[in-house]
């Protein structure tokens, strides 16, 4: 088949997307495509890259980018279009509008997300754009022709007759034989987390620990920082001197890492925020 992967949200190098889903299809033998910000035009592991400019903020990727991300999945003309992201929902129904095959890929519970978004003023207000945006949203899935998911209780939210789960497991071989840079070679064994670095993940609250651990432990910490001002204020914590960062690195790097080093991995989510309870 040829296949087309959109998305206007997520890095076009996404393990989930791009690692596990694209580079998946591409060795299976299909002619896969990838639509995705500032991805490199050519290939990429097999898979063909459309790179699409970056956003200039909410308003820009939902409106404008959404639309040139339809022109180029057009274009294209594939048999089958996978769609990665909330903001591409009126994408997939002009898609399906052309005779396309389509498939949402809902892999959050957008709705609880939307009651957790504190940019969105007032709580009532909240309530009300998540009701009506999980009517569209389940309005539009109904015209697709599946709807996947992470976990039963994301996909169990739609009663579409094609509904599947595609767990998000780690891919064991990258675990095997890559060697790690010089400096973390001789980094020490310790405590890790990678992912977001992100308030609601309570990344605080793991290096207040280490403070607690009085130096008995590190943490290791891999992945992107939500913003400036919350590095800072995490720098700033007595128990820094016990963290060590190393940025945002290729995942067979940190899987490497913690398969070499590490002695415990960390993911303390937020239990308040609702989308959290079923992540």
């Amino acid at each position: 088949m040829k296949v087309c992967h959109i998305t206007t949200v997520h890095r076009w190098n996404d393990i989930r997307i791009f690692q596990k889903q694209c580079v998946s299809l591409a060795k299976a033998g299909h002619e896969t495509h990838l639509i995705a910000p500032l991805a490199p035009e050519g290939q990429e592991q097999g898979v063909h890259m459309h790179g699409l400019r970056a956003s200039k903020g909410r308003l820009d990727r939902g409106l404008r980018l959404t639309r040139e991300a339809f022109e180029l999945a057009k274009a294209l003309d594939a048999d089958l279009y996978q769609l990665h992201d909330p903001e591409l929902l009126p994408t997939a129904s002009n898609l399906k509008k052309l005779g396309k095959n389509v498939i949402y890929d809902a892999h959050e519970n957008v709705p609880a997300s939307i009651r957790d978004k504190d940019w969105i003023p007032f709580a009532w207000f909240r309530r009300w754009v998540a009701y009506f945006f999980e009517s569209y949203e389940q309005k539009v899935a109904s015209r697709l022709d599946g709807v996947i998911s992470v976990a039963e209780p994301l996909v169990e939210r739609f009663s579409h007759s094609r509904r599947l789960v595609l767990r998000n497991l780690p891919m064991l071989d990258r675990f095997e034989g890559n060697p790690l840079p010089a400096e973390l070679t001789s980094a020490e064994s310790g405590i890790v987390y990678a992912g977001g670095l992100s308030r609601i993940r309570n990344i605080h609250v793991m290096i207040q620990t280490m403070n607690e651990l009085d130096g008995t432990e590190l943490l290791h910490l891999f992945g992107p920082w939500e913003s400036e001002a919350y590095r800072e204020e995490c720098m700033a914590l007595p128990g820094w001197k016990y963290c060590r960062y190393w940025g945002f690195l290729d995942n067979e790097v940190v899987y490497s890492f913690m398969k070499s080093k590490g002695k415990l991995g960390l993911i303390l989510f937020d239990p308040n925020i609702e989308n959290h309870k079923i992540a």
